[in-house]
């Protein structure tokens, strides 16, 4: 049986996100521990609008730090996002060097490595696919059909004088 590529439900979700706000959205990285939202704010204001600012907590709920060290700022225009990764990145802020760069879509935890559940547990991309079948359905969308009397004769292409050497395969 052959296999086809469909997407999964962090690929589905990735379409369904606004690809405007994720273009307005930077990462910010090598954060102190002394920065907060309203700092992080203040820093990037100069580069336009500040719709949100999200600093990450902590996974332990042990952890004493405020935050894991990076964070998110989402601008109202994606030209301010460009101009603050442009002018921001590699810069100091309370002592320490930030790495600035565009956001990239969040994964879903679910899936692929780095998850919480087991690789052979987490559902497959792959689904089983009747290409005889498909081939079939679809076949009218081209201009030409995958007819029945094709398969009926081996040389029904050499017949007609159709040129069609397309081969429906069973696997």
């Amino acid at each position: 049986m052959q296999y086809a590529y469909f997407p999964t439900n962090s690929t589905i979700k990735q379409l369904i996100v606004p690809q405007s706000r994720l273009k307005s959205t930077v990462y910010v990285a090598g954060l102190d521990n002394v920065v907060n939202d309203k700092i992080l704010a203040d820093a990037f204001l100069p580069f336009g609008e500040i719709v949100d600012v999200t600093l990450p907590k902590p996974d332990l709920p042990s952890s004493k730090d405020p935050h894991r060290g990076f964070g998110y700022i989402e601008f109202e225009v994606p030209g301010d996002a460009k101009e603050a990764i442009d002018n921001m990145d590699q810069s100091e802020l309370f002592g320490r060097v930030i790495k600035v760069a565009p956001a990239k879509p969040q994964k879903d935890s679910n899936e692929g490595l780095g998850s919480k559940t087991a690789v052979w547990e987490q559902a497959s991309p792959c689904v089983e696919i009747d290409w005889t079948a498909l081939i079939e359905k679809l076949g009218g969308l081209f201009g030409k059909t995958c007819c029945k009397r094709r398969r009926q004769t081996s040389d029904w292409a050499r017949e007609t004088g159709s040129g069609c050497d397309a081969r429906v395969r069973r696997a």
